[in-house]
């Protein structure tokens, strides 16, 4: 009999620790693969290559040939991979936080980094299917008209697409 409730005990510990093992390791592993940057919105309006038509997503308004993807591998190694990173300048017009400026300056190269990763990571990565999402609060610089002072800071969000 004790030999019997010795056995039940050990297999419900296996289950319980198969169960919660396979559960950290799945959302570790739905990041798994490489993702393509496809919206990076900044929460305001934005005509940065003067054409007429606004934007939230900036990547609509760059005519550089940018590209950003982010890679995680099975072994806890993150890269990440920017062509041709756009230089943006923001700046406020007025003091009522509405009419602004915009430029930018497609940057030549690549910039690429590689770190590992940890679960607590991956949570600032949000999964819906095939699209992950980031939110970066006070990501983008705000200056004066003069460029001379920072007034406001905008958050970025980033959509990415897995490839």
């Amino acid at each position: 009999m004790l030999k019997n409730s010795l056995q039940l005990v050990l297999l419900v510990f296996a289950f319980i620790c198969t169960t919660s093992c396979s559960k950290e390791d799945s959302q570790q592993d739905a990041h798994i693969g490489s993702w393509q940057l496809v919206e990076w919105n900044i929460g305001i309006d934005t005509d940065f290559n003067n054409d007429g038509i606004m934007s939230t997503n900036i990547l609509d308004e760059f005519d550089c040939d940018f590209k950003e993807v982010v890679s995680f591998d099975s072994e806890g190694l993150m890269t990440h991979r920017l062509e041709y990173l756009p230089i943006v300048d923001i700046r406020l017009r007025d003091v009522d936080m509405s009419n602004y400026t915009f430029q930018y300056n497609c940057g030549e190269g690549i910039i690429s980094n590689a770190v590992v990763y940890t679960r607590e990571d991956l949570e600032s990565y949000i999964l819906e299917g095939n699209t992950m999402t980031t939110v970066t609060v006070d990501a983008v610089e705000i200056q004066n008209e003069a460029g001379t002072e920072v007034v406001s800071y905008l958050t970025s969000t980033k959509v990415y697409t897995r490839q």
